[in-house]
């Protein structure tokens, strides 16, 4: 039966599992159009909320963040407008992922609701590189099938009627509008893992199908070349491990740019198309990238801690956010400066009293299945594993379309 639980003392040799569950993270980065800026999700209040904070020369020296939203039951995304003036965030009804949008202003003065939430699922998909028009996908037709909308922003937050731009079938969602804004990029579901590539012109309303092969493929981290010829992304299209490509659109060619035996997991290409950045997945930990692509061809690495990486550039400037999840970091958000080589850490999330240095770092461990097939995992070992055999728990995932990756994890430390 449930019984009560005591928090104990910050600093004991065997905290209560309380402790591990109060652990805070920052999530879903987002960085105004200079870079100056962050938004950001986390839970530091009970619920997650979108905050801000203004990026100074370093850590310590950033300033302490703000709570821009107080949703009764919490923000599940939000981006910051290329425009500058105002931040979009979406928030459900106790969890029913049926999502209302908003937009609120950087000092959390002003908001306005743009859709209230209703029997729709809606998603997401970004700002158009001026900040005049949201792209997202909503079941508001049948409640079934993803229809895509544009909604158009003025600079005071009004908002105009959402237009139905693609009236679709299965699960769309946008995944890049082009640089002039003159059509967006969508993605078609076939799996958990892979999808079709589509573009759909606004002017014209023509839907032009990029990719669909025959055997089932993922595309994802869609990042246009400031002129609009084509764009980088992440691919397993004819391979075993996804790679770093790019797609002519007027010669309908990919050519690949990255490949190794490790999974590209994500690219992302600065405003000036100057940096290119990527992410590979090497035993569950991210190797980072970054290439400059029109100056010495040098490659960067920022000396980020050891774990799982989402990155995201600033609209204009190049500056980039990356937030790093670990065993011993349970999630916060770096800002990395390639021309200055500068590397800030914009976020500090409380640890709720834990040593987080006294934290397992498991190790990655393979072995042969009975069908050949290599299978991947973490073994997380206590300290008194070198002096008696410990326990075993074996914790089975429920799924072939994801991996046990090294981030923090309450219940497993």
């Amino acid at each position: 039966r449930p019984m009560p639980g005591d928090l104990g003392l910050a600093g004991s040799p065997t905290p209560d599992i309380a402790r591990f569950l109060a652990v805070r993270t920052a999530s879903d980065a987002s960085l105004s159009r200079d870079g100056a800026q962050l938004s950001f999700i986390t839970s530091t209040t009970g619920q997650p909320q979108l905050w801000a904070v203004s990026l100074a020369s370093g850590y310590p020296a950033v300033p302490a963040p703000r709570q821009l939203t107080f949703a009764p039951n919490g923000v599940t995304t939000q981006s910051w407008s290329p425009a500058g003036g105002w931040i979009f965030y979406a928030a459900d009804r106790a969890g029913d992922e049926r999502e209302g949008f908003y937009l609120i202003s950087p000092d959390g003065a002003e908001e306005r609701e743009l859709l209230p939430p209703s029997d729709a699922f809606r998603r997401f998909g970004a700002w158009s590189p001026d900040g005049r028009h949201i792209a997202y996908t909503s079941t508001e037709r049948d409640g079934i099938d993803f229809d895509v909308y544009v909604m158009d922003i003025a600079p005071d937050g009004t908002a105009g009627a959402p237009r139905r731009v693609l009236e679709s079938t299965g699960a769309v969602s946008v995944s890049a509008w082009r640089p002039d804004g003159g059509a967006l990029v969508l993605a078609r579901a076939r799996s958990e893992t892979a999808n079709d590539l589509l573009l759909l012109d606004l002017g014209s309303s023509h839907l032009d199908t990029l990719f669909a092969p025959d055997s089932a493929a993922s595309f994802r981290g869609i990042s246009w070349t400031p002129d609009g010829r084509g764009f980088y992304l992440a691919t397993d299209d004819g391979r075993d491990a996804s790679g770093l490509a790019y797609y002519d659109t007027t010669a309908r060619a990919l050519t690949w740019i990255a490949v190794s035996p490790h999974e590209v997991s994500d690219a992302a290409l600065s405003s000036d198309g100057r940096w290119l950045a990527w992410s590979e997945n090497v035993d569950g930990y991210t190797a980072l990238h970054i290439l400059d692509l029109k100056g010495t061809g040098h490659e960067e690495q920022p000396d980020l801690p050891r774990g799982v990486y989402d990155i995201a550039w600033a609209p204009d400037a190049p500056v980039l956010a990356i937030r790093v999840a670990g065993p011993r970091l349970p999630g916060d958000i770096f800002t990395y400066d390639p021309p200055s080589h500068r590397l800030t850490r914009a976020t500090r999330s409380t640890a709720a009293g834990l040593d987080l240095d006294q934290l397992v770092v498991p190790r990655t461990v393979s072995f042969p299945s009975w069908d050949g097939n290599t299978i991947h995992g973490l073994l997380y070992l206590p300290a008194t594993a070198a002096h008696r055999r410990p326990p075993v728990l074996l914790a089975l995932h429920g799924g072939p379309s994801s991996q046990a990756r090294p981030t923090y994890q309450p219940l497993v430390q």
